[in-house]
Order: C-alpha cells, then sequence, then structure tokens
C-alpha cells in the first residue's frame, strides 16, 4: 500500500453522530465513485447527485405539508373533529381518507382498531376548517363501501364521560334570557343560522313571568351538536 493512500485512509474520520469527513491538506484525491474530494480543505461527503435529487424531493413535500396546514388559522380541533360510525369492518384507512377528503383538506384521520389491528367499526376524521365539516354534515346520508356511515361532530376528550354526551338531541336548552331583551322571535332569527328551527320558546311562570330560559328544536341533531361545541353565545 502507497504512502498516499495510507495518508488518505488516516485522514477519514467516521462517528455515529458525525458525517465522514476529509481533512488532508496535503493529498489532491478522490475517491473512484467521486463521492467525495481532498482538494487542501475539510469537506463533508455528499450523497450522490440521483440521491440528493430523492432527498430534495423529500424535503419539499415535508415542508409543503407543513406550510398547507400552518397557512390556516386554525379553530379549536373540537370544532373541526368527526366522528364517524357505522364503518364497515373492510374499510381500509386509504379508503376512508379518500372518501372524507372530498369535503376538504385532512389534518388527521383514523380507523380505530384492536391490538391485532382489526377495525373497530368507528373512526375519526379531523379537518382544517369547521366549514370542512358543515359541509360534510350537509351532505349526509353518506355511504362508503355499501355501509350507511353515521358522521357526528366529536365530543371533546374532557366531557366524553357525560352521560349526555352520546346522546343526539333536537332540542337546546337556552339559559340567562332577560325578560327586558329577548323574545321568541330574537330566538329564531339568532338560531336560525345553525339549522331549521320547528320551534323557539321562552319559558313563562303560570302568572306569564318568564323564566329565565327556553328551548330551541331544530328538525336535525347537527345544529344542536354545533352550537354545544361554540360553549357561550351571546344573543343581542
Amino acid at each position: 500500500m502507497s504512502n498516499e493512500t495510507d495518508t488518505l485512509t488516516e485522514s477519514v474520520v467516521v462517528s455515529e453522530d458525525k458525517p465522514v469527513i476529509l481533512n488532508n491538506d496535503q493529498t489532491d484525491t478522490s475517491t473512484t465513485n467521486g463521492v467525495f474530494h481532498s482538494n487542501g480543505t475539510n469537506q463533508t461527503e455528499q450523497p450522490p447527485p440521483q440521491q440528493q435529487e430523492i432527498e430534495s424531493t423529500k424535503n419539499n413535500y415535508e415542508n409543503n405539508e407543513q406550510q398547507s396546514y400552518n397557512k390556516h388559522d386554525l379553530e379549536p380541533e373540537s370544532l373541526r373533529k368527526v366522528f364517524i360510525g357505522g364503518l364497515s369492518y373492510k374499510t381500509d384507512d386509504q379508503v376512508f381518507k379518500d372518501y372524507f377528503s372530498k369535503h376538504g383538506e385532512i389534518v388527521d384521520c383514523i380507523i380505530m382498531r384492536d391490538r391485532e389491528g382489526r377495525s373497530r367499526g368507528f373512526g375519526f376524521v379531523t379537518y382544517a376548517s369547521s366549514t370542512m365539516v358543515d359541509s360534510l354534515m350537509a351532505a349526509r346520508p353518506h355511504v362508503l363501501d355499501s355501509r350507511e356511515i353515521e358522521p357526528k361532530r366529536a365530543v371533546p376528550r374532557e366531557e366524553s364521560g357525560k352521560p349526555e354526551s352520546s346522546l343526539s338531541a333536537k332540542k337546546l336548552f337556552v339559559g340567562g334570557i332577560r325578560a327586558d331583551t329577548i323574545d321568541e322571535k330574537d330566538l329564531n332569527e339568532y338560531f336560525s343560522k345553525y339549522g331549521h328551527i320547528i320551534e323557539a320558546v321562552i319559558m313563562k311562570t303560570n302568572e306569564g313571568k318568564l323564566r329565565g330560559f327556553g328551548f330551541v328544536e331544530f328538525d336535525d341533531y347537527d345544529p344542536v351538536d354545533k352550537i354545544v361545541l361554540e360553549k357561550e353565545l351571546m344573543i343581542t
């Protein structure tokens, strides 16, 4: 082995957390595959051009994905997340995602599975905007893999243990009503933006005095679910 080769071998340093470094001020030699060269300065090993292109494409894709999500001024997740029940056990992850992506950009989606990887018949979809959830709910009924599925606005984790969290109600309780500011016409006008109202009523005593609360009944459960997720509302 020549001295030149010995010098080159001694100048290559490899470790688990560092790239291959060529550090030789006297040698002007390159490897046969052109991966790295010595020209009198310290250099870091560079991947072949094809590998560089692959890495560049991967990095650009990841950056674009991140920018895609960052460009949204995201609302609370509770307003963008949907529970999907009644799934066929044969529905796979890609079919699941493809179907729900028709209604908007998906941030996350998952089919819940047991320890053996078998579908439990339900899943969750999180969109980039609550308007996409509105679009999905307005397009009911939905059929996937020959089964009618049941989309419903997801209950926040901290409230999922409450008995009423699994109920679907069409009637909404409205509290904090002041007699001198709100009447039944106001209730109709305000809540009609959420859906079709069957009846809006403010409760009264036998003497005709307002009791400070009322009910709004819709023809569908989804408006009630949406209103409850929005928490406190201000009717003016």
